[in-house]
């Protein structure tokens, strides 16, 4: 039987927002070493093609960002994703997207429409006071939590489902359980098709100035998770990502074409790294070349489409 693979490509470390608990930098060695948008599209093509993965998720950085004059490099790329869009289960591409929304208006969410089937955006809190800490506000006078109303309102006039993506830390973690109902109802009421939150633990990065301010450990975490379920009473499907599950997980496509894994003993500074995927004709040749458990890499990363 065939099998088929899901990604997640960070396509970009360029970002708009200073999030406290990121670990992606804009360094220009870093923006330097990011593939064209034609080693994009080869990369995509090879994935597809060669590897067969048939769900990818592209994320930041914020991705709308690429290019010299967003979001218009982002909406080349939207073009020419279209081409993997198919009727035939075993040949389409599920597309979603991971955004702060920021730059996402009318005329990206009309580019998007039959292209991107999901889109996620972070919601770590609807309180200002708390997105400013976060970074998700960038002063006192913005409201990081209107705009995301807003963009779910135009996503849903284009029939975009949306997802919430939220990072428990020590900064939110004595009250997300609180304001997740009034999230769950206002971001439900401007987009209907809303039905899935994913929840994610804090994770290190090995910088001891960043877990000072985030870092929350497990039995924390376990209780947010049990005071979030009986806040929202089963009302939207929830995935709470605990770090065990995240360094299991681990395989980002970064930027520069490369992948990002980890080993059961690995810590962030010690994870590892493949050559560049376009370089395997195989993903038996990836697993053998770079040591990667096929059968962990299929339970988190194996797609029936």
């Amino acid at each position: 039987m065939q099998k088929y693979y899901k990604a997640y490509y960070m396509i970009t470390a360029r970002c708009n927002l200073s999030c406290s608990y990121c670990v992606l930098e804009n360094a220009p060695h870093q923006l330097k070493q990011e593939l064209t948008l034609l080693q994009k599209q080869e990369l995509i093509s090879h994935l597809y093609h060669q590897l067969d993965f048939r769900s990818l998720t592209i994320s930041g950085g914020e991705a709308l960002l690429i290019g010299r004059s967003a979001p218009n490099e982002f909406i080349q790329l939207l073009s020419f994703l279209r081409q993997y869009k198919s009727d035939k289960k075993e040949d389409n591409l599920l597309i979603k997207l991971y955004t702060n929304g920021l730059y996402l208006n009318e005329g990206v969410a009309s580019a998007m429409r039959g292209i991107i089937d999901e889109i996620s955006i972070n919601i770590d809190s609807c309180d200002n006071d708390t997105l400013l800490l976060l970074g998700r506000n960038k002063t006192s006078n913005d409201n990081y939590f209107q705009r995301v109303i807003e963009v779910a309102k135009i996503l849903y006039e284009k029939n975009i489902k949306i997802k919430l993506h939220t990072v428990v830390n020590s900064v939110n973690y004595n009250k997300i359980a609180e304001e997740v109902p009034y999230i769950y109802k206002t971001i439900k009421s401007a987009n209907p098709l809303f039905n899935s939150w994913k929840i994610y633990q804090y994770m290190s990065y090995d910088v001891p100035e960043i877990d000072k301010k985030h870092f929350i450990d497990n039995f924390s975490f376990e209780q947010v998770k049990k005071d979030i379920q009986n806040s929202l009473k089963g009302e939207v499907r929830l995935h709470f990502k605990d770090n065990t599950e995240m360094n299991a997980s681990l395989f980002n496509i970064l930027a520069t074409g490369i992948a990002q894994y980890m080993s059961p003993t690995d810590t962030w500074n010690t994870s590892k790294r493949t050559e560049s995927l376009v370089t395997y004709h195989s993903m038996e040749e990836l697993f053998c070349k770079n040591n990667i458990d096929p059968d962990l890499f299929n339970r988190y990363h194996t797609y029936i489409p």
